[in-house]
């Protein structure tokens, strides 16, 4: 079963700072993600599913201390809502959609987001 990774060249801010953002700088953060992965997606050719597994490696330029559930938000609001105002998943239900904690490493010279995108039949 082939699965696609799609790396996006920065890291999310922590859903503390998301939430913060007056909805206007929200809402331009969240279509700029929309657009990053629309480009890489585009570039893999990843298909349409109707259920995937989706896992996050985000390397950081700094190794800081970060909560989890704060990083997962974040993710979900950025990543995961993107995936399915693009067509790539049908909703984000577990009915959809199986992920997991997210990898948190540190890369001072190539701070990234990665995903992991598989197919579940």
């Amino acid at each position: 079963m082939e699965s696609w990774t799609l790396v996006i060249p920065r890291t999310p801010v922590s859903a503390n700072v998301l939430l913060r953002y007056h909805w206007a700088q929200r809402a331009k953060l969240i279509d700029e993600w929309l657009h990053d992965l629309w480009a890489v997606a585009n570039m893999a050719h990843v298909e349409p599913m109707q259920k995937a597994e989706v896992n996050c490696t985000v390397y950081y330029r700094t190794k800081r201390k970060r909560d989890i559930p704060n990083v997962m938000l974040a993710l979900d609001k950025l990543v995961v809502d993107s995936l399915v105002r693009l067509g790539y998943i049908p909703d984000d239900d577990p009915a959809h959609l199986q992920w997991t904690l997210p990898v948190m490493d540190v890369d001072p010279d190539n701070p990234r987001t990665e995903v992991v995108l598989t197919p579940i039949k």
